[in-house]
This record gives C-alpha cells, structure tokens and sequence, in this order.
C-alpha cells in the first residue's frame, strides 16, 4: 500500500520562493498527517491585515491575521488535497495528503495548538521576540534541567526554542531539525578514538544529554 505523505509547494507564478513575504510556520512544509485535523499558522515579511482563506476543493475556511502572524484551522478527509492559502495579493498553493497510516514524516502538533490555545504559551496580541528566555513557561509543564550539576548552555538561558518548535515538528521531542543536525550548528563532532565507532548519522544524544548530567561533557553514563 502506497502511504500519502504530504507535501508543501509554495509558489508566486514563475517567482522563486524568496520572492514571497509569506512564510508558513506551522505545519511543515513536507510532512504527512495521520488526521484531518490541521492548523495553519505563518508570518510575513510584510506583517499581513485583514484577513485571509485557505481552500481547498472540499471547503474554505478563513484566516485571521493578528500581531504579524495569519493562523486558522480546517479539518481535512483522508486523501490528497490541493489547496490555496491566499493572504493580501499572494497566495501559497499546497498539495496536502492525509494518512491514517504513520508515515516516516510525519507532522505532530505540539499540545494546544490544534485547539487554538495560544494564550496559554504567549500573548497573540503581540508578536513573539526574536529570542526569549521560556523557560520558566516550558517548566510549567516539562522536567526543570537546571538543578543538574552540568547543564547545557541554551538550558542555562532558557532558550528552549532554540532546539524545540513550540507549534510542532516531524521530529522526536519536537525538534527544530534532526538531532545530528542540531549539534552541528554548534558543535563539531571530534575526531578521536572515542568517536572513531560512532557513524556520522548517529545521534549525539545516545551518548551526551543535550540537556544536562552529572558528568564530565553531558553524558548519560560513563
């Protein structure tokens, strides 16, 4: 059986993407759902008014701009779908596929998102800042890592955003990227006798705990 995945084309005519002020933030723009149950949430360059719709060939709903950001949700059937979000003169064209299998991609909402309760991480009458100190927000529901005797820089900072998409992701622990590909953009993995088993695609955290330990370079054990 051939397993629907779901893929985000955004085009302006022959424009290349960059050429749009729109950005989708939430979902990402190749992944798959095992329902129908989608929430649309982006940005722009330009910050978007009024509002906007996103339909598709089994209905329409609307898309309401607040404090920079366009959100709106839609419940979808299983199957492939093709559909506009249009917002002010630009219009993104998507092709959705909904699954009720579990394919590799496969998107997941953070908790609150698909019932709309922004209020409850941050104030939607305002746009979030660039970089922000969540912690005390994140530990109002997840483990508090700064009591460990070794913690991770970013925790210490409390940007757990960093690593962490707070609307959802295709990843475990709804990470930004893979977890290989995080610690690289920081850390280069070494070179020695001690890395010499380890393939380039394993993760760092089998052996490190991105968050913090009580051992010497964040190991989980020695």
């Amino acid at each position: 059986m051939v397993v629907p995945v779901l893929i985000l084309v955004a085009v302006l005519g022959a424009a290349p993407r960059a050429a749009l002020s729109l950005e989708l933030v939430a979902p990402a723009e190749e992944c798959s759902f095992s329902d129908g149950k989608v929430v649309v949430i982006g940005m722009g360059t330009k910050s978007p008014t009024g509002q906007g719709k996103l339909k598709w060939e089994g209905g329409e709903v609307p898309l309401s701009a607040r404090a920079g950001r366009f959100y709106g949700a839609a419940t979808l059937s299983p199957g492939t779908h093709e559909a506009t979000l249009t917002f002010g003169d630009e219009t993104l064209e998507l092709c959705w596929a909904v699954s009720p299998q579990v394919p590799a991609k496969q998107y997941e909402y953070h908790p609150g998102v698909t019932n709309l309760e922004c209020k409850t991480c941050h104030d939607p009458e305002a746009p979030p800042p660039p970089s922000q100190d969540t912690g005390p927000l994140c530990y109002g529901c997840h483990t508090k890592y700064t009591a460990r005797s070794a913690v991770h820089q970013p925790v210490t900072k409390g940007l757990c955003t960093a690593c962490h998409d707070p609307h959802g992701s295709i990843n475990p622990a709804f990470l930004r990227r893979s977890a290989v590909e995080l610690c690289q953009t920081c850390h280069n993995r070494p070179i020695d006798k001690a890395h010499e088993k380890h393939k380039d695609d394993e993760p760092c955290t089998e052996c490190h705990d991105p968050h913090g330990s009580s051992r010497a370079h964040n190991l989980r054990r020695r």
